[in-house]
């Protein structure tokens, strides 16, 4: 795909892993701001609801003006509730400034 550039990159990690590092590399890998970014967030063992509520305050304390030059610190990761959502997954949203979104899905694993 030469000489296109694309509109979102999705990142991958466990849940005991660093989500502000994965998350700010995302951005220090593209320096030009794309509209959409994915954080899919593998979670092997634990409650899904207290991991996602963890999880959420974890993403909230990532200072996006200082790694992004966009959004502030404190944003609030928005819970997207939709039926065709499997309940084995917690999917969520937030804006970082005015033209960048950054969605975030959790799901349970059995590795």
């Amino acid at each position: 795909m030469s000489g296109r550039t694309p509109f979102g990159v999705i990142e991958a990690l466990r849940f005991e892993n660093d989500p502000e590092g994965h998350i700010c590399r995302l951005r220090k890998h593209y320096t030009q701001a794309l509209p959409f970014y994915f954080m899919l967030v593998y979670l092997p063992k634990g409650s899904l609801d207290s991991k996602w509520k963890q999880y959420k305050q974890k993403v909230s304390g990532i200072g996006f003006k200082a790694h992004w030059r966009a959004g502030k610190k404190g944003e609030i990761v928005e819970d997207i509730i939709d039926p065709v959502i499997p309940e084995d997954m917690r999917v969520g949203k937030n804006a970082i400034g005015d033209r960048i979104t950054l969605y975030h899905i959790l799901v349970k694993t059995e590795f």
